[in-house]
């Protein structure tokens, strides 16, 4: 929590948005937000009214949208989140036709990353969201307006003749040919494999009712669950599960044969969820704002490797010798102009 990105985002100096917030809490007679030099907490009462407030937004935005039910469309401005691998190519050719038929339209654009974006809309940070289907959004209204290709070339002695589509889960990497890892519905979503045998998988689930990590083992075909506090993607390593969670920062650490769980990096982001490595018990990950990070799991230290560069889009890989890291740069569409004599 920080009061002054608040600030900025309310157009106030930081010392207005502190006065008001003291002048409210006097006002309700309960403590909002609890204050030190280092942080800012906000109280369980807090936390209540927060909820509420937002409530109250959300119900206030349904009136003024009835206000204006009467009223010509796209008479309102409205804020559209797309995450960066569908931007540069979807934008270019929607946006000129929306401002040639909407002239007087006024519609924002923003690039983050799925997750970020489901959070953003699920607060009413905006209005609208462009993702890749498919990915965790309960609750949410959602509807699909395009769908891209992919195609598989196989030896024909390995694809049967008949055989007109595939799904991802039934693709053997090791074959380079398809097979259906599961038969039953486990609605499986991210997937790693077990760095102790190639062979084993560690996907995650919902069909719980809540992301867990489990193990699927492809010689006996069972499943075992790893987690039962949330777990979203995780690799092993040694005798330890290394994992993410879906709904929370963070990066946690837990004995396979124990529950206890220990947080071992507090500001891992959400934005890794499908882009963290580990190699030679080195990991992986992007801080926000500050760039490419190593963890040394066998010492716990830390070290900065690549600072942020300009355009950066969180999608990243790291060479297996770990001696380069390679990453997507965002830049705008570009297009030549050529001459054609006649």
């Amino acid at each position: 929590m920080h009061f002054k990105k608040a600030a900025d985002a309310c157009n106030v100096s930081q010392s207005a948005l502190s006065t008001a917030i003291i002048e409210l809490e006097k006002q309700l007679g309960t403590t909002i937000f609890e204050r030190n030099n280092k942080q800012v907490l906000i109280t369980s009462n807090g936390q209540l009214i927060l909820d509420k407030a937002k409530k109250v937004k959300f119900e206030l935005d349904e009136l003024l949208q009835l206000s204006q039910a009467n009223k010509p469309l796209f008479i309102n401005p409205m804020t559209i989140g797309v995450i960066p691998t569908i931007g540069p190519y979807l934008l270019p050719k929607v946006l000129p036709e929306v401002r040639r038929q909407q002239p007087n339209f006024k519609l924002k654009i923003i690039e983050e990353q799925s997750q970020v974006l489901v959070d953003m809309v699920r607060s009413g940070d905006i209005d609208a969201a462009i993702l890749a289907l498919p990915f965790p959004i309960e609750g949410l209204m959602h509807f699909d307006f395009w769908q891209e290709d992919f195609y598989w070339v196989s030896h024909k002695d390995e694809c049967p003749s008949q055989l007109k589509e595939i799904t991802s889960e039934e693709l053997d990497i090791d074959k380079l040919s398809y097979k259906k890892l599961f038969n039953e519905p486990h609605k499986s979503y991210v997937a790693n494999y077990d760095s102790r045998n190639k062979y084993d998988v560690i996907y995650s689930s919902n069909h719980s009712g809540q992301w867990q990590l489990w193990q699927y083992q492809r010689a006996t075909g069972e499943h075992s669950q790893l987690t039962y506090r949330g777990g979203y993607s995780g690799r092993i390593i040694g005798q330890y599960l290394y994992y993410s969670k879906f709904t929370v920062d963070g990066l946690w650490r837990k004995k396979l044969t124990e529950p206890n769980e220990e947080l071992i990096i507090k500001d891992f982001s959400r934005i890794n969820w499908l882009n963290w490595h580990v190699i030679n018990n080195k990991l992986y990950f992007y801080r926000e704002a500050t760039g490419i990070w190593q963890f040394d799991i066998n010492t716990d230290t830390e070290q900065l490797l690549m600072a942020k560069p300009d355009n950066w889009i969180h999608q990243y890989t790291v060479s297996p010798d770990q001696q380069h890291i390679f990453w997507v740069r965002f830049k705008p569409v570009e297009g030549d102009i050529y001459q054609y004599t006649f």
